[in-house]
């Protein structure tokens, strides 16, 4: 696995110890958490539970070349990462929890304003994982659906990497995630993201 795919994950274990958290100070049971976590590290060892986790967020068939690396369920937050073997780019499927989750009018709103604001937004508590440029932003088609995205170039600890965020919303389903696809800088590819996307069947 590549260091900049462990960034990735660690990004995704930042949000689940913020969850952790939270649930201690409303209270929730340790049993319940245990039972939580427990399936939690399942989705990085476990090939079934982490094809079976990352479908719980869009159902798929899976291309040649592509592989599940992490299926994670968590505290009301799901994450897949989806590896392409042969370049090593990474699609991520994110599925905040209901009340934190974006509508496309919103996420596309936020696309049309400042691009620094946007950074800002999207680098807030970060830590050492940031957006250092949004190079574009527009909408694309995907089973439909009109999907806002931004293309963008990232950076942590002096390594940088290009792709995408986008937000796929799907109001036959009320499916509702954010894409986010990502590669050592100058090979990023569209289509590598794209048919991957393809096989997603939100409804």
């Amino acid at each position: 696995m590549k260091t900049w795919h462990k960034i990735v994950i660690g990004a995704g274990i930042f949000l689940v110890f913020s969850c952790i958290a939270a649930s201690v100070l409303i209270g929730i049971g340790s049993y319940k958490t245990y039972k939580a976590a427990r399936g939690f590290t399942e989705g990085f060892t476990n090939p079934a539970v982490k094809l079976a986790k990352a479908k719980e967020i869009c159902d798929f068939t899976m291309p040649s070349g592509y592989d599940v690396i992490l299926g994670m369920d968590f505290m009301g937050m799901k994450m897949a990462m989806i590896n392409h073997m042969t370049s090593q780019q990474i699609i991520v499927l994110l599925q905040l929890p209901k009340d934190s989750q974006i509508p496309n009018s919103e996420f596309k709103k936020e696309l049309t304003g400042s691009k620094e604001e946007l950074m800002k937004k999207l680098n807030k508590g970060s830590g050492n994982s940031k957006i250092t440029k949004i190079k574009e932003s527009g909408t694309f088609t995907l089973n439909g659906h009109e999907v806002p995205y931004c293309k963008a170039e990232f950076e942590n600890n002096g390594k940088s990497f290009d792709g995408i965020i986008a937000n796929y919303e799907c109001k036959n389903s009320g499916k509702n995630f954010i894409i986010m696809a990502m590669a050592d800088k100058g090979t990023y590819n569209d289509d590598i993201t794209i048919t991957f996307l393809k096989s997603l069947k939100c409804h």
